[in-house]
């Protein structure tokens, strides 16, 4: 059953049975404002705020068409939600679908939410603002939503960023000098960086803005004047309409092209106070002039075109106050190191008080406030580029060409399946290994072969990657062992975080004696903060626990049993908590330097159990890498040990990587450690071998794969997916 809805009103008759949903589409958006920069004797000062106007690149938004009511097979939550918004919508009562509930996990859900924002906003031009936050909040949330673009892109066209008009208290105002073009807002600042460099003497328009030049001469001077184009890459160049002039005097027009995209004229400027004009006539979305102005008379010196821009100043015992009415949505732009960094906070309906301190660790900070506004002047729309081509007839060529005979049949060669790559790649691996457990002294070297079958997945929606390993092991007594570990990882983009779950479960089968088993599961959360362009530091916070088969040791079979299983110190060590932070720096490409200082806890999580130090030199030797390590670790005297203690251990790894042309892999590598207080020589042999399916790294967890941007470099490509032609 569908029933339409017509833009005048939505039908007050709607079946029970129905399960309906609304589906919109909303207007373009347009360039709303237009600014001037007015400069005077070289220094420019601001007119209006800059960053008034809003454009969005590439628009491809439909004009507004009437919605649809339609029917859909929901579940119990989306039917209840389903039968609110269609009862809602039935009366008219916007301010009640703004108070429901959405559902974030589901993409079709955020989508109809989006949707029904424009509407509203639409409809009900008193809650237009209130829309347009909700809207905000949720294309925050979910910016990789493909569909929510342009609806978001549609919902905002009526709004722009406008500067606080007052700040209730500060520690003060820095003026900052800018040269050159260096735009604000988050929307002009990407533009940026799809053009070629700016100048530092130069200045870009765009859209309906003006560039004011404002002069006191004592004599008469002459102005040179660069005019240039400039397009998006991979937009299809059209004209471009210049007009300038001065003061009152009439308007000169030139026109830039793509084959003279730029030109030099000579202005005479007489003495006195003028004011020389630059715009775009009739400009074209994602289109800009740049322009460079230099005094003829003064041996052809450039007019920078400095200017300052003003910050409050925010300390720790003077924050940056500021009171805004909601509902809102504040954008707070802070400057460190001549860059911009944007954030962005909602503020529900009311007045509210809105405090910002510098981060942690910071004297001082500099910030200016935004809230999204409704514009209140309209202003011309920017054209958007329009192309025909014009069939051309080509002349019969000179020389003949021999035809080929017809193609018999095809056939497609498959090296690598399209879409088995999302399903995940495997590993197996076999090893032979001698240990010893490094948090015990009075156990003994264990001896094993171990066979290991790993598969490795990244859901790329959700951004978790998957780990799951299955092992059995084969000790000197022919024992055998079963174990699974499983590890998550999730990562919060907005939030900056990464959680990362793991888990493992083991089982024994000891002949002669009884079946062991151990679980552990443990939880970190993590952070990525960058400290240079060749250094970074991972701190993070774990907790652990684990539940064991046996409480204390059996004294018949003690010596047989994996350390996997079963340790006095596991059986004293029940759970924990570990805090960490982990420091790298990548000297050269093919080098890193790590060390990780840790602090884990005992039984009784606020008295320390041990501290350990872990340094490594990570060196890539072509397909190969050698790690040369130092740990040490002290433990401190507790019910469950008499005295404090350290361990000194070296190791050394080595792997050396074999590819194939199918893009999978052999890994073969050797691991040693040095045991210094006991004398003891620990290793193990292994070869592993990795699938590829045309994507070999794609699964792999981040921090799993040292130099991983050199290692991509040595995949082979000479096989790929084919369509083979039989004459």
């Amino acid at each position: 059953m569908i029933v339409s809805v017509l833009p005048e009103g939505i039908r007050r008759r709607v079946s029970r049975q129905t399960l309906v949903s609304v589906l919109l589409e909303g207007r373009r958006g347009r360039l709303l404002r237009q600014t001037r920069v007015f400069v005077l004797q070289g220094v420019a000062t601001p007119g209006p705020s800059p960053e008034g106007s809003h454009t969005e690149l590439g628009p491809n938004m439909a004009p507004f068409q009437k919605g649809v009511l339609e029917e859909r097979h929901l579940s119990k939550g989306k039917w209840f939600r389903g039968a609110q918004v269609a009862k809602s919508l039935a009366a008219e009562n916007y301010a009640a679908i703004l108070a429901l509930p959405v559902k974030e996990d589901d993409d079709s859900e955020i989508i109809k939410r989006m949707t029904l924002l424009l509407w509203i906003a639409e409809q009900a031009p008193q809650l237009a603002q209130q829309a347009v936050v909700a809207g905000a909040v949720l294309f925050h949330k979910h910016p990789k939503i493909a569909k929510l673009r342009p609806l978001w892109a549609a919902l905002r066209a009526n709004s722009h960023w406008k500067s606080l008009p007052s700040i209730d208290s500060s520690a003060g105002l820095h003026f900052i000098k800018l040269q050159g073009w260096q735009p604000e807002s988050p929307s002009q600042r990407i533009r940026k960086t799809l053009l070629k460099s700016v100048s530092q003497n130069e200045q870009i328009i765009t859209g309906h803005r003006q560039l004011g030049l404002s002069l006191f001469n004592l004599a008469e001077t002459t102005l040179e004047l660069l005019l240039r184009m400039d397009d998006v890459a991979y937009f299809r160049p059209v004209p471009m309409n210049v007009v300038y002039w001065l003061d009152e005097q009439p308007h000169q027009r030139l026109q830039l092209t793509p084959a003279q995209p730029s030109q030099r004229l000579r202005l005479v400027v007489p003495k006195g106070e003028h004011v020389l004009y630059v715009a775009i006539d009739k400009p074209v979305a994602n289109q800009f002039l740049r322009l460079q102005i230099k005094d003829i008379g003064r041996n052809n010196t450039p007019l920078i075109m400095e200017y300052e821009r003003s910050y409050h100043i925010a300390t720790q015992k003077e924050p940056v106050v500021v009171t805004v009415r909601g509902p809102n949505w504040v954008r707070v732009d802070e400057w460190d190191q001549d860059s911009i960094y944007s954030r962005f906070q909602t503020v529900s309906e009311g007045w509210h008080t809105l405090t910002f301190r510098p981060r942690q660790g910071q004297d001082s900070a500099l910030f200016r406030v935004h809230e999204l506004a409704p514009v209140t002047e309209q202003q011309p729309e920017v054209q958007f580029r329009y192309s025909s081509v014009d069939g051309e007839v080509l002349p019969d060529p000179v020389v003949h060409i021999y035809k080929l005979p017809p193609i018999s049949s095809l056939d497609v060669k498959d090296a690598f399946p399209l879409g088995t790559q999302k399903d995940g790649i495997w590993s197996f691996t076999g090893l032979a290994q001698r240990r010893k457990n490094v948090e015990e002294d009075e156990t003994g070297f264990q001896d094993f072969i171990e066979l290991r079958a790993t598969h490795r997945y990244f859901d790329k929606m959700k951004n978790r990657h998957h780990r799951t390993e299955w092992l059995t092991r084969f000790n000197d007594h022919f024992d055998i062992t079963f174990g699974a570990r499983k590890r998550l990882r999730f990562r919060f983009e907005e939030r900056d975080l990464t959680v990362q779950l793991a888990g493992s479960a083991y089982v024994q089968q000891v002949w002669g004696g009884g079946t062991e088993w151990h679980g552990r599961l443990k939880g970190t959360v993590l952070r990525r903060m960058t400290l240079g362009e060749k250094t970074f530091h991972v701190p993070s916070v774990s907790a652990f626990g684990r539940l064991l088969s046996l409480d204390d040791s059996p004294d018949d079979y003690a010596a047989r049993l994996d350390n996997d299983v079963y340790s006095d110190y596991k059986a004293d060590h029940r759970f924990g908590v570990t805090i960490a932070d982990r420091l790298t720096h990548r000297p050269w490409l093919d080098t890193l330097w790590v060390g990780r200082l840790a602090l884990t806890s005992n039984e009784k999580v606020f008295k320390p159990d041990y501290l350990s130090f872990n340094a490594a030199w990570k060196q890539m030797l072509g397909n190969g890498q050698v790690d040369v390590g130092y740990r040490f670790t002290h433990y401190w005297a507790d019910d469950d040990r008499n005295r404090n203690s350290n361990r000194h251990l070296l190791s050394l790894n080595a792997s050396w990587d074999i590819w194939h042309q199918n893009q999978t892999r052999w890994e073969l590598g050797v691991k040693l450690q040095q045991d210094f207080d006991n004398r003891d020589l620990l290793g193990m042999l292994y070869i592993t071998w990795h699938g590829g399916k045309g994507n070999p790294y794609r699964n792999f967890m981040p921090g799993e794969i040292d130099f991983l941007n050199l290692r991509k470099r040595r995949v082979p490509q000479d096989e790929n997916n084919e369509i083979m032609r039989m004459w």
